[in-house]
């Protein structure tokens, strides 16, 4: 790592991340024995973004091109158009929302368990649901995802 010059001056900076970012930030840095404002001072002078971890390219574009923008944007006006729009189905008819979507939940839920994310999923659903709720739901899906 380049430290300053003897007698240089340190300024403060900050950057805006989110709270989970943060902590996979703190995370890392821990991992690798640093503290947190060295390993970012680290991580922006020696990673190559325009180099994959491998070697063999560019690193993959986070965001989406044009093609991709308008291929996701009519699927999603597609589905606003058949909920909301003349032929949009009867209400009484999505009784078993409520039910699929609490599948896709436990889904995902019990997915970042088993890939070591526990206490991101926790404060996941302790923010949609509150303290007593979300700590229930979260014992629930890591109790899940351990007999999978």
């Amino acid at each position: 790592m380049r430290r300053p010059r003897s007698g240089a001056k340190k300024i403060v900076r900050s950057f805006s991340c989110t709270d989970l970012q943060r902590e996979e930030i703190a995370a890392r840095a821990a991992a690798a024995g640093m503290n947190l404002s060295p390993y970012v001072i680290e991580c922006g002078l020696t990673v190559d973004l325009d180099a994959a971890e491998d070697g063999a390219g560019p690193l993959p574009s986070l965001a989406l091109g044009r093609e991709e923008q308008r291929r996701l944007h009519d699927r999603v006006a597609g589905i606003a158009e058949r909920w909301l729009g003349p032929d949009a189905p009867d209400p009484a008819g999505m009784a078993d929302l409520p039910a699929v979507l609490g599948v896709v939940l436990e889904g995902l839920m019990t997915d970042m368990v088993e890939t070591g994310h526990e206490e991101r999923m926790r404060r996941l659903l302790l923010d949609a649901f509150g303290e007593a709720r979300g700590s229930e739901l979260a014992r629930q899906y890591a109790d899940k995802a351990r007999r999978r």
